[in-house]
């Protein structure tokens, strides 16, 4: 199961959510050409964010195994009439298909912050997730002093929810309407 079915991918008003396949992130490793061709979009030279640099070779390790969760690619429909823009890339720790809660993680590319991007792609993602029936509750991890996350989370609902599992970390907490959260909890 190392590519994510084609109907995973999700569409807003400005971004279009492509599925992270093996491929794809192979190619974000190691080819960048191909991931123009792939992704059929624009790759900016300061792609990819940071955090997401550290997070890519155990991506791919992850959906070769198939054990990863499920992650996109965020393409920004710019009105130029060109391709789109690659800006930012989000997922789920697990899939949500499958699990009773998720963590969800996000980056953004520093020139398409503070635009509403980010609270956009994860919205769709958040409406994605609890489109299926096993999902009770999306956990979010971040630093206290990143307001910017943080605005992005609570625009989408989520709420403070306390110490999270890394020092130095807070955790945010959207459940099911109606739920009581996870048995986990």
């Amino acid at each position: 199961m190392s590519e994510s079915p084609s109907d995973d991918r999700i569409v807003t008003s400005r971004l279009t959510l492509v599925p992270a396949t093996a491929r794809i992130v192979r190619a974000d490793l190691h080819d960048r050409p191909a991931l123009v061709g792939l992704l059929g979009a624009l790759v900016p030279e300061n792609w990819p964010p940071e955090i997401l640099i550290e997070a890519l070779p155990e991506l791919l390790e992850r959906l070769e195994e198939g054990t990863a969760g499920l992650g996109w690619y965020w393409l920004f429909s710019a009105d130029t009439g060109g391709l789109p823009i690659l800006v930012g890339h989000g997922g789920f720790s697990h899939d949500p298909r499958l699990a009773d809660e998720v963590e969800i993680g996000y980056s953004v590319l520093p020139q398409h912050q503070s635009c509403g991007l980010a609270t956009e792609a994860v919205g769709a993602m958040v409406r994605w997730a609890f489109s299926h029936a096993a999902l009770q509750a999306v956990a979010a991890h971040t630093f206290p002093d990143g307001i910017a996350s943080i605005r992005v989370l609570q625009k989408n609902g989520f709420q403070f929810a306390g110490e999270g599992p890394e020092p130095g970390t807070i955790e945010y907490l959207l459940c099911r309407p109606g739920a009581v959260g996870p048995s986990s909890r």
